[in-house]
């Protein structure tokens, strides 16, 4: 287990290397951070400027944790003795730090603090506005533009139904109209906000062919015109010559039931039992 553990911190250490080209896939909790956070701090030791470091990660967990490590270690380095410095530099790769190293290592925090621009830990999405931010002409955007949060675009949209349905057309009255018929009030606002979310889909040109497929396959659904046409086939299956055959078979069931009751005195429900039972022969002396 030592020995593993070991060739592991060797192979986390070489790939901490800023000279080194790596590609890191492991498991969740096996210091893929650590090794990120060692390479940063390795550069900003080579003496790569802060401002030019960029790390970029997939949430604002990820990137807040990989900023915090960072600046907890340089803060570390600022006050720990030179022993601990020492050996927490070895632990990273560096086998034999030089005294300028250390010395750098001690106010590398000091001067992190004084610049606001880096080592910069970002998610996708925030280095994307960034650059949008920086090009909004090249870009195509207003400048200063920002990006809206659920709750701003949830806001917004409000704000834009409610100038649309202020003075709506005739065709989207009458489409409101029909989903308030149809459900609650709170229902048809679901409805009406699930509509916009999916405005884009909407708009497609196969759009009304997929909502037909979908209600036709998926719930089982006919039009007026394909229930007629059912039910027309279904109709042709009678055949009348059975249909009287079960008639005056029941016609002859009923008379026996109540034949038999009479000879009996029996009561309205012993008449049902006795419905019940006249399919089979014999049911009394009389039979």
């Amino acid at each position: 287990m030592n020995e593993m553990i070991a060739r592991a911190s060797a192979n986390q250490a070489k790939a901490s290397d800023p000279a080194a080209s790596v590609f890191v896939s492991a498991n969740a909790g096996t210091g893929k951070t650590k090794l990120l956070t060692d390479r940063v701090l390795r550069l900003l030791l080579s003496g790569a400027p802060a401002d030019g470091i960029l790390c970029v990660t997939y949430t604002r967990a990820a990137a807040a944790e990989m900023r915090n490590r960072i600046f907890k270690r340089l803060a570390d380095w600022a006050t720990i003795p030179a022993k601990a410095l020492g050996q927490d530099l070895e632990n990273m790769g560096i086998v034999t730090p030089s005294q300028d190293m250390r010395r750098r290592a001690r106010s590398l925090f000091a001067k992190i603090l004084d610049n606001d621009d880096g080592p910069r830990v970002e998610t996708v999405h925030s280095f994307c506005q960034s650059i949008l931010r920086r090009f909004p002409i090249e870009a195509g955007v207003a400048p200063h533009v920002q990006l809206a949060d659920d709750d701003e675009q949830s806001r917004l949209k409000a704000m834009a139904r409610a100038n649309i349905l202020y003075h709506p057309s005739s065709e989207l009255a009458a489409s409101v109209l029909l989903i308030a018929k149809a459900v609650s009030e709170g229902r048809a606002d679901e409805i009406v906000n699930d509509f916009i979310n999916r405005a884009e889909g909407l708009e497609s040109p196969d759009c009304l062919a997929r909502i037909k497929s979908h209600f036709r396959d998926d719930l089982g659904v006919v039009s007026d015109s394909s229930e007629r046409e059912m039910l027309i086939a279904r109709l042709d299956l009678i055949q009348p010559e059975k249909l009287r055959s079960v008639s005056a078979a029941l016609q002859a069931s009923l008379s026996r039931a109540l034949a038999c009751s009479a000879c009996s005195g029996s009561s309205l429900s012993e008449v049902s039992r006795a419905l019940r039972a006249s399919l089979a022969p014999g049911c009394c002396s009389c039979c």
